[in-house]
């Protein structure tokens, strides 16, 4: 199994490098970039729990446009930890995000498809990260 953590992704010199708590004050100002329809549900029921609804200027969930966005200085946003390593988050820097949130990722496939030379990189990738963890 590879548990993957949520991470907070801010513009350099954003605040202070405290953890971001899901009901603060910046998180509640700040314009954010969710991703996905099912994602960004879930971030505003986080928010709506803690009291606020989330301001949302941005949407996609194609985490390298959201990575640029944040670096421009045009919000922040909460993404996986894996998603920001496969990119250069230039102009921004990632905050803990309180209390901790992990998603796990599964991967499945038939035994033929395994054979498919990019599937069974995916899965070598996949194990090996989860074996870093």
């Amino acid at each position: 199994m590879l548990a993957d953590r949520l991470v907070g992704l801010v513009p350099e010199g954003h605040g202070s490098p405290r953890p971001v708590r899901s009901a603060s004050r910046s998180s509640r100002r700040s314009p954010g970039s969710p991703g996905c329809p099912r994602c960004r549900r879930q971030l505003v029921d986080v928010c709506e729990e803690a009291g606020f609804t989330p301001r949302i200027d941005f949407a996609t969930d194609d985490y390298p446009a959201v990575v640029g966005l944040v670096g421009a200085g045009l919000g922040v946003a909460v993404l996986p930890e894996l998603a920001i390593e496969s990119v250069r988050p230039k102009g921004a820097r990632t905050v803990a995000v309180e209390p901790a949130v992990e998603r796990e990722i599964v991967a499945l496939t038939l035994p033929d498809l395994a054979q498919v030379p990019a599937v069974a990189a995916t899965l070598t990738e996949l194990t090996r990260a989860a074996t870093r963890a």
